[in-house]
């Protein structure tokens, strides 16, 4: 008697890397089979990115203008 298990393909999520089956490594927005369980138990702690969740706007980090750049001042003597 053979058992069947059901698998699902998950994105891993921004960030985040796996170890897969057979030791490969699945880096952020690789697409990787893995049992139900085992999906359900890495997007839980956020391993895999969840499909029913709100995306995430995610930036590059502050951006300047031409009127605006940052401003050093130095403090004290």
């Amino acid at each position: 008697m053979t058992v069947t298990v059901k698998t699902e393909k998950a994105t891993v999520a921004p960030g985040r890397s796996i170890e897969g089956p057979g030791r490969k490594l699945y880096l952020p927005g690789d697409e990787i089979e893995l049992s139900a369980s085992d999906v359900k138990a890495l997007r839980a702690s956020g391993f895999l990115v969840d499909p029913k969740a709100a995306a995430v706007k995610r930036g590059n980090g502050p951006e300047f203008g031409a009127s605006r750049r940052p401003v050093i001042r130095r403090v004290g003597g």
